[in-house]
């Protein structure tokens, strides 16, 4: 029986998917009496009573170890030197260096080193999980005997926190063309080239000509090692004429960031290359209409349950947003609400119990 793990990953900060997730496993195996711990290279502050350097990992043997991959390094050299029974590959995705080219030449780097390093890590492994199909598409030319899952990430929680009082100041303090435009347009996620936000701003900028000038674009997100990409998209909203009604939020706190879903008007999800995409999940979830782009794991995370488009005209994708908005809000709203129960803890935990049903099964 599995009694004790442990989980490894790069980073564990506050408001990125992977540490949610990881959040999510330790929290339903400590439920089941398992004992979990969480280790990782770097830790956010905040989060140092949750979790432990990975230097600081002890030689004692355990029953299993959840190594998050998503980059190289050092991190690889610690999963392969711990005493564990059973070692489990959990694959996030990496996003493919060309992105990058002429943005950020360490981030493609390092990219290219965590690439070569995967398939080392898959020879190494006993089971691996994915996040979705996509992702485990990837990782078929290593696979060779190890049993795989494709474990979901499970409907968040921490949008759920309530907006604090600063929180409140905050979003009263704003003024009222960025939170009381008639159309609002959201994107969450990293400001980064894979994200296509280029053509956000473009299909913006598109609809707010043709159909309604009251609108406005929120872009949520660090541009951390993009800072680059975010001055081409800047300089894009300028020559456009909609640098005035592009709003750039950076990182915000959960509860802001709950604002921000509970007014807008559409999630625009068009990104070139996505693992899983948790924003479209809290879109839904938000009861605000996703337009996703066909072709990533964002075409498997919504389903046939919303707007999924092949198109990169921009004035045919602020046709189909108008066409949404005007005829078919209530009922797509419906209809993407179905898709949370794919999602949902419940079906989470019965497919973590499998894994670790497996685990047991090694022993």
């Amino acid at each position: 029986m599995v009694k004790k793990i442990i989980q490894l990953t790069h980073t564990y900060s506050i408001g990125d998917a992977i540490s949610n997730y990881i959040k999510e496993i330790h929290e339903f195996c400590t439920s089941e009496g398992i004992i979990s711990k969480v280790f990782a290279l770097a830790v956010h502050p905040s989060l140092k009573d949750h979790a432990a350097e990975a230097a600081k990992l002890e030689n004692s043997e355990i029953d299993a170890v959840f190594f998050h991959f998503s980059l190289g390094g050092e991190i690889v050299k610690i999963f392969e030197k711990v005493k564990a029974r059973v070692k489990i590959l959990v694959f996030h995705n990496i996003t493919p260096p060309q992105y990058f080219e002429n943005i950020n030449s360490t981030v493609c780097e390092n990219i290219r080193n965590g690439l070569n390093e995967l398939k080392n890590v898959v020879s190494k492994s006993d089971l691996v999980v994915t996040v979705s199909n996509f992702n485990l598409e990837d990782l078929k030319p290593f696979i060779k005997n190890q049993k795989t899952f494709v474990l979901p990430i499970p409907v968040p929680s921490v949008r759920d926190i309530s907006p604090t009082l600063l929180d409140r100041l905050n979003w009263l303090a704003l003024p009222n063309q960025i939170k009381k435009a008639k159309m609002k347009m959201l994107y969450v996620g990293r400001i980064a080239p894979n994200k296509n936000l280029e053509l956000c701003i473009k299909t913006f900028a598109a609809y707010r000509k043709c159909y309604e000038g009251d609108s406005i674009l929120w872009l949520v997100g660090s541009s951390l090692d993009c800072e680059l990409y975010k001055g081409k998209l800047l300089c894009l909203a300028e020559t456009l004429g909609v640098a005035d009604r592009t709003f750039f939020w950076g990182f915000l706190s959960d509860g802001l960031l709950n604002f921000l879903y509970q007014n807008a008007s559409v999630y625009l999800a068009l990104s070139h290359h996505e693992g899983f995409c948790v924003p479209i999940i809290e879109a839904i979830k938000s009861k605000v209409p996703v337009i996703g782009r066909k072709g990533t794991a964002i075409e498997e995370t919504l389903g046939k349950n919303g707007v999924l488009v092949s198109t990169d005209d921009p004035l045919e994708l602020a046709g189909i947003i108008h066409s949404i908005i005007n005829d078919q809000y209530g009922n797509l709203v419906l209809k993407q609400l179905e898709r949370l129960e794919e999602f949902s803890r419940e079906n989470f935990a019965k497919r973590l119990k499998e894994i670790l049903e497996c685990i047991n099964d090694r022993f």
